[in-house]
């Protein structure tokens, strides 16, 4: 059953919280509530709708404060903390100071440089495969394409994992 909001009358999104709550919100007019715990969805709704007639739903400060204090959301001090000198970007930024998930962890890796291997006129491939990769301008394979290379070579079947626009297609 889709549930109504009772300012705009648009479709709300009832969440359920980790802690036994349950998060309602309308994201056309921003209203947003937290309601206890209840046998079934009908209940929190009519409990919703008694809070909001009553003018008992709190404004955004006011719930960004009782998502901090129910332990749905950190601070955003916590978050910055996270983040440390890092700069997310904007997405990841939306995410980590949303009000719709809780950020246990942030941590952000960095690709190590590939390792090189040999140049591609040192493998013993055909001149046809050369030239075109030279084309290409592929001088040297990386580690991981040469092994791959040395595998196929010696009749080994090959799988191979790397990440995205790494030269998977050229091994």
């Amino acid at each position: 059953m889709k549930y109504s909001c009772p300012k705009c009358n648009f479709g709300l999104v009832i969440q359920r919280t980790f802690n036994k709550k349950f998060m309602i919100s309308c994201s056309k007019c921003d209203i947003r509530d937290i309601v206890d715990y209840a046998k079934n969805i009908d209940e929190v709704y009519l409990e919703f709708l008694a809070r909001f007639d009553q003018g008992q739903t709190p404004d955004k400060k006011e719930f960004t404060s009782q998502l901090k204090e129910e332990g749905i959301v950190r601070d955003k001090k916590e978050i910055e903390s996270m983040i440390g000198s890092n700069t997310p970007d904007p997405i990841t930024k939306d995410v980590l100071f949303s009000t719709k998930d809780y950020i246990s962890y942030y941590k952000t890796m960095s690709s190590p440089e590939p390792e090189f291997g040999s140049k591609v006129t040192e493998l013993g491939l055909a001149d046809g495969i050369i030239q075109y990769l030279e084309k290409k301008n592929i001088i040297k394979f990386y580690k991981f394409q040469e092994d791959a290379l040395l595998e196929i070579i010696s009749g080994s079947n090959v799988v191979i994992t790397a990440p995205t626009a790494s030269g998977k297609t050229e091994a």
